[in-house]
């Protein structure tokens, strides 16, 4: 059912009816009259507000305010000694290590928090456990949601790099070059 629109000196008011099925209510359905009352002056206002409220926190971030040590890291992964084309780092703080977990994309078999795509933070100063996933094609193929076939991508670097990860990295201030060879 549309809700009625009422035009009154240049306000828009738009009135609906909720039915109200509950329990306990022992005379059937009420209805419930709602009434919103706005100007176009009003939602420019609103609209306003909202805009300047996530500017202030994009501005002063969220939290206390206190500021995370980090350091620019940077360096080579490799797979049974070739270069890892494409993939993912992360340098995640174990606990007790303040800070959120970095994610930084390799290409070519290299990573740099100073100059990565998604992530220019750097890494937090401590001791970091380390992630590191890559994807490419199996050689099968496979049907997908749209019943096409396609190749079958899958992860190659076994889970004790990423999922069940042994890898620690003491992340000290300043410029770093922390190298990974992975092996089967």
């Amino acid at each position: 059912m549309d809700a009625p629109i009422l035009e009154d000196a240049g306000k828009t008011t738009f009135l609906s009816h909720l039915s109200l099925n509950h329990p306990n209510n022992e005379s059937g359905p009420a209805m419930k009259k709602t009434m919103l009352n706005c100007t176009l002056l009003d939602r420019v206002a609103l609209a306003g507000l909202a805009f300047v409220l996530s500017l202030t926190l994009t501005l002063t971030g969220c939290g206390s305010g206190e500021t995370i040590p980090r350091a620019v890291v940077s360096g080579t992964v490799t797979f049974d000694g070739e270069p890892v084309n494409e993939g993912v780092i992360m340098f995640i703080p174990v606990v007790g290590v303040k800070g959120a977990p970095v994610q930084l994309n390799i290409v070519n078999g290299k990573y740099d928090s100073a100059t990565d795509a998604g992530d220019k933070r750097g890494v937090v100063i401590g001791m970091n456990e380390v992630r590191i996933m890559a994807t490419r094609p199996s050689g099968k193929k496979v049907k997908s949601p749209d019943n096409e076939m396609i190749d079958e991508i899958v992860q190659y670097i076994p889970a004790k790099y990423n999922e069940k990860t042994e890898l620690q990295q003491e992340i000290k201030s300043g410029k770093h070059e922390h190298n990974f060879d992975l092996k089967k």
